[in-house]
C-alpha cells in the first residue's frame, strides 16, 4: 500500500536554503568533477513493503528541523514500510557522465531498553522503480539522538548505471526501512533525507578548421607568417583559440610547413587534433633599380647601369635591349649590371631600352622602355587643350577644370601647369587659365589659354501675381524671386493679339495703373530682371476695371424757371393763343419738377466708375446756388456725371416754360411776351 504525501510549507524553505548552496556548486570553475550540490526531495509517501511493514507518518523529511516522520515497531518484528522520497529537481548537463550518488539520513530511535533498531533497506529509485544495491547497515544499532548516516558516494553508483535524464527525472529518489531486534515496542524517527549526485565532463573539445595559408618569400630564409588560431568549443568550458604549432608569428621556409592545433579542456578531455598548411613560395621576379646614364667626356659613349636585387632567390641573368633589338648579357660590377652603349653625340632621335632581370627559380622582371638623354634638344613641348578653348558656364554652377596635356620629343607627355584665373562662378565675368610647360631641356612650350565665360542667362518669374480692379484703374501686387532687383509691367486689352513694346518699370512688388477703360477686359504681365539684366519669363492675370455705385452729388444743370428762355414754337393746331384758351400741345408744358434738387437719384448699377476731377464741378455747384439764392431760381441733383451730361443736352434742346395752372396762365410770362422781354437763362 502506497500512502502520499505532501510537504507543506516548511518544504519550501528547504528548497531555499539547499538552492544556494547547489547555485554556488555550478556557477564555480568547472574542474575535472562536478557535484549537485545537497537536494531534498518534493514528494515524500509511504510504499509498502514485501511482507508486511508498519506506515510511516505523513510528515516529509526535507528539512531538519526534528518535525519527524514516524514509524512504531512493535513486538511482531515487522520491519516499516518504504519511506520513499522523490522530486529532487536535480539538473545534470545532458553532456555529464554519471559518477556516484550519495544519500544521507537523519535518523534516530526512541529510548528504553530491551531491542535494538537498526537499517532494513536503503536503494534508489529510477523512473519509480526500486532498483540497484540495498546500501542498509544492518549490523549498527540506532541511537536514542538524531544522527547523519551517508550511504553512496562520490564513485558509488549503487550496483546500476545512471545517465542525466534518469537522475533529473521527477521520478527519481530513494526508499528508506528500518527494523527492531527482539524486545520492546520502539518509534522510529527520520528528520530529513537529502542526495547529491557526482558528474564529471567526458567530451572532449572540438577545434574548428583553417584553410591553408599561401605566403610570398621576402627572404631567403622564406617569410613570417602571421595567423589566427582556429576556435576550440566544448560542452562545458568557454569557446577558445587552439594551441598551434609553429605558433603566428614564426618564420617559415620555403616550401610547405604543416601547423598542427590541439586543446584540453579543463576536465582534462583532449580535443582530436587539426592539421593545416602555410605554403611560402618565391613568384617575384627581381627588382630593377632605376637605371642611369651616363655619358663619357667624348660625348660619344653613354654607360647605362642599374642595381637589380632579389629578396629570395639569386639572380642569374639581365640582360638589356637597345631600340627592341634582341637582349644581350649586361657584365655585373659588384652590386650594378652595366652594359655599354656607343650613342652618336649628334643624334636627335631618342634611344630607347629595357632591362630584364631572371633569378634561379625563373621568375622575371622587365622594364618599360626607357629614353636615355639625348645629347640635343631644341625641341619645345606642345600643350593640347582638353575640351573647348572657350567655355560659357552658368552662373553658380560648378566648373570642372579639364586641364591640358603636353608632350615632348625627349620627356614624353603629362599634365600641363595650369595658371591663371581662379574661376569663381558665383561672380558673373570672363576668366583667362593658362597653360604652360618647360621640358628637361628647357624648352618652353607656347602658351595656350582658355577662355571661362560665367554668365547668368535665366532668372525666376514673380509668384502670387494678384490683381484688385477699381474704377478706370487695378492694383497689382506680387511675391519677388530670389535676384530680382526690378520689374516690367505690360498691358493690353485681352481682345489684343500682342503687348506693347511700351512698359511700366518699378522697383517695388507693386504698382497701380490708370487711364483704363471700365468694363473692359485686360491681362498685366509683369517681368522679372535681375542685376545682370536677365529677364524672367512673363507672369499674367486679367481683371477688368469697374465702377462701384456712387452716391456723391453731381450738378448737372442749373435752371431759373423765372428767367428760362422761350424757344419759338410754332403755334399748334387748335390752340389759341391770343384769347387765353387752353390749347392743346405739349411744347409749351414744362417739366413740372424743374426748379427742385433731385438727391440720391437712382443709378444705372451696371455703368462702371470712372476716375472723375471733381474740383470745377464743386465750383460750378456754388456758384449755381448763389445764382440761384440770388434769383430766386432753383438746381437739380443728379447721382451720375454721364447722366448730368444727358439731361443738360435733353434739357438745352426740348425744355418749354410750362403753365402754372391749366385754367389760370402765368401771367407774368404774358406780359414779358407781350412786352417783347427775353428771359434770363442759367
Amino acid at each position: 500500500m502506497i500512502k502520499k504525501f505532501r510537504k507543506p510549507i516548511v518544504y519550501l524553505l528547504a528548497f531555499l536554503l539547499a538552492f544556494p548552496v547547489a547555485l554556488f556548486a555550478n556557477s564555480s570553475n568547472h574542474a575535472q568533477a562536478a557535484d549537485s550540490g545537497y537536494k531534498v526531495a518534493d514528494d515524500f509517501d509511504n510504499v509498502s513493503i514485501e511482507g508486511g511493514g508498519y506506515d510511516w507518518s505523513s510528515t516529509p523529511a526535507s528539512i531538519s528541523n526534528d518535525q519527524y516522520t514516524t514509524a512504531n515497531l512493535d513486538s511482531s518484528l515487522w520491519p516499516t514500510d518504504y519511506l520513499r522520497s522523490t522530486d529532487y529537481k536535480f539538473a545534470i548537463p545532458s553532456w555529464a557522465t554519471i559518477n556516484g550518488i550519495e544519500l544521507k539520513v537523519e535518523r534516530k530511535r526512541s529510548g528504553g531498553g530491551g531491542s535494538t533498531v537498526t537499517d532494513n533497506s536503503v536503494k534508489l529509485v529510477k523512473n519509480n522503480v526500486i532498483v540497484g544495491a540495498n546500501k542498509a547497515d544492518t549490523s549498527t544499532a540506532w541511537t536514542s539522538s538524531d544522527t547523519v548516516i551517508t550511504y553512496g558516494g562520490s564513485s558509488d553508483l549503487w550496483g546500476t548505471t545512471w545517465a542525466p535524464s534518469d537522475i533529473n527525472n521527477r521520478n527519481f529518489g530513494s526508499v528508506f526501512s528500518a527494523k527492531r531486534t527482539n524486545g520492546g515496542d520502539r518509534t522510529v524517527y527520520v528528520d530529513q533525507i537529502r542526495m547529491k549526485v557526482y558528474y564529471s565532463d567526458a567530451t572532449a573539445p572540438v577545434i574548428a578548421s583553417h584553410e591553408d595559408i599561401v605566403a610570398e618569400a621576402t627572404s631567403p630564409a622564406g617569410a613570417v607568417v602571421d595567423y589566427v588560431s582556429p576556435l576550440a568549443t566544448d560542452n562545458y568550458d568557454p569557446e577558445s583559440p587552439a594551441d598551434c604549432a609553429p605558433v603566428s608569428g614564426s618564420t617559415f621556409s620555403l616550401g610547405d610547413t604543416t601547423v598542427t592545433c590541439n586543446k584540453t579542456d579543463s576536465s582534462g578531455n583532449a580535443a582530436i587534433a587539426t592539421t593545416f598548411k602555410v605554403k611560402v613560395e618565391d613568384t617575384t621576379g627581381p627588382v630593377i633599380g632605376v637605371p642611369t646614364s651616363t655619358p663619357d667626356t667624348t660625348g660619344e659613349e653613354t654607360t647605362i647601369s642599374a642595381v637589380i636585387t632579389d629578396a629570395a632567390s639569386a639572380v642569374t641573368y639581365v640582360g638589356i635591349s637597345v631600340n627592341d633589338s634582341s637582349y644581350n648579357p649586361m657584365s655585373k660590377d659588384c652590386s650594378e649590371y652595366r652594359f655599354y652603349y656607343v650613342l652618336p653625340y649628334d643624334s636627335l632621335n631618342p634611344i630607347t631600352y629595357r632591362i630584364k632581370a631572371i633569378d634561379e627559380l625563373g621568375n622575371e622582371t622587365i622594364t618599360d622602355p626607357i629614353s636615355t638623354i639625348t645629347p640635343v634638344d631644341n625641341d619645345k613641348p606642345v600643350i593640347t587643350l582638353i575640351g573647348s578653348a572657350n567655355v560659357n558656364i552658368e552662373y553658380n554652377s560648378v566648373y570642372v577644370e579639364k586641364g591640358a596635356v603636353w608632350t615632348d620629343n625627349i620627356d614624353g607627355s603629362g599634365n600641363a601647369i595650369v595658371s591663371g584665373d581662379v574661376v569663381d562662378t558665383s561672380i558673373v565675368g570672363t576668366y583667362n587659365v593658362r597653360y604652360n610647360y618647360v621640358d628637361s631641356s628647357g624648352n618652353a612650350a607656347d602658351e595656350i589659354v582658355r577662355v571661362v565665360n560665367v554668365v547668368k542667362s535665366t532668372q525666376a518669374p514673380v509668384t502670387n501675381l494678384t490683381v484688385i480692379p477699381g474704377a478706370g484703374k487695378v492694383n497689382l501686387s506680387w511675391l519677388a524671386p530670389l535676384g530680382a532687383v526690378s520689374y516690367n509691367i505690360y498691358y493690353k486689352k485681352k481682345a489684343d493679339i500682342d503687348y506693347p513694346s511700351t512698359f511700366i518699370p518699378t522697383a517695388n512688388t507693386s504698382t497701380e495703373i490708370i487711364g483704363l477703360e471700365n468694363g473692359v477686359e485686360y491681362d498685366f504681365a509683369v517681368v522679372a530682371i535681375d542685376d545682370f539684366g536677365v529677364m524672367s519669363e512673363k507672369s499674367v492675370v486679367s481683371s477688368a476695371p469697374r465702377v462701384a455705385a456712387v452716391t456723391t452729388p453731381v450738378i448737372v444743370q442749373a435752371v431759373n424757371v423765372t428767367t428760362q428762355e422761350i424757344l419759338p414754337q410754332e403755334p399748334a393746331t387748335g390752340v389759341n393763343t391770343d384769347d387765353g384758351n387752353e390749347d392743346n400741345g405739349d411744347s409749351n408744358k414744362a417739366d413740372d419738377s424743374e426748379g427742385k434738387i433731385k438727391g440720391d437719384e437712382e443709378v444705372d448699377t451696371s455703368e462702371e466708375e470712372e476716375s472723375v476731377n471733381w474740383t470745377p464741378w464743386i465750383i460750378l455747384f456754388i456758384l449755381i446756388i448763389l445764382a440761384g439764392a440770388a434769383t430766386g431760381g432753383y438746381f437739380y441733383w443728379f447721382a451720375g456725371e454721364d447722366e448730368m451730361e444727358e439731361k443738360t443736352k435733353k434739357a438745352n434742346s426740348t425744355v418749354t416754360v410750362k403753365e402754372k395752372s391749366k385754367s389760370q396762365p402765368d401771367k407774368k410770362s404774358e406780359s414779358q411776351s407781350k412786352s417783347g422781354k427775353k428771359s434770363r437763362r442759367w
